[in-house]
């Protein structure tokens, strides 16, 4: 019953288009009218919770989105040797890597990554088919604005160096972005829509 009368003023609250209309108009039936001077101190805690809630929702919705292109490549070889396992007919790879990122984002990542190749080890990355999982780091900016944020990496390459992954932010920054590239080429693209999360 204190939930229903609780709902009853929230939805009166809402609804109302007039300011000084009294309160008690806005039932249809003023029988069902809740004595608000008797409201438990509970039902006023859930009214102000429920209120705070819908106001985070409305200005989490307001966030711009920001529109995200660009292109990152490799800044130099790995600072450490990669550490390769034989794992059956395939081959598993240890490695961290930095790169240099422009356009939308522009600075660096750091990238942590374990790579499955399906094939021996020691042959030129994008001979055989891999799948990499990573985690990593980036800093710099977006859109010309500080900014550092945590992440994780998964791609799949084809046979021939043709890479199509995906990078999810989820500390400082918010989104996803599309890569796709070729080894050839010496970079990769990323796409998508990001969304800066305020540093407190």
């Amino acid at each position: 019953m204190r939930a229903e009368a609780a709902g009853r003023v929230i939805r009166g609250i809402i609804s109302a288009t007039d300011p000084v209309q009294p309160l008690a108009s806005l039932f249809s039936e003023p029988s069902l009218m809740p004595d608000i001077k008797n409201f438990k101190p509970e039902i006023w805690l859930s009214v102000i919770v429920w209120i705070a809630a819908c106001a985070t929702v409305f200005a989490a919705d307001s966030t711009p989105l920001i529109p995200a292109t660009g292109t990152f490549q490799p800044d130099g070889p790995p600072q450490q040797q990669p550490v390769r396992v034989d794992a059956g007919e395939g081959c598993v790879v240890d490695v961290d890597q930095a790169y240099v990122v422009d356009c939308t984002l522009a600075g660096s990542l750091e990238v942590d990554f374990r790579i499955l190749v399906f094939g021996p080890c020691g042959l030129p990355p994008g001979t055989f088919s891999e799948e990499w999982i990573a985690r990593g780091t980036f800093n710099g900016s977006i859109q010309g604005k500080p900014a550092t944020a945590k992440f994780t990496y998964t791609a799949t390459v084809e046979s021939g160096g043709e890479v199509r992954g995906q990078i999810v932010f989820g500390q400082g920054l918010d989104g996803e972005l599309r890569i796709r590239g070729r080894f050839s080429d010496g970079k990769l693209t990323y796409e998508g829509q990001l969304t800066a999360i305020e540093q407190k």
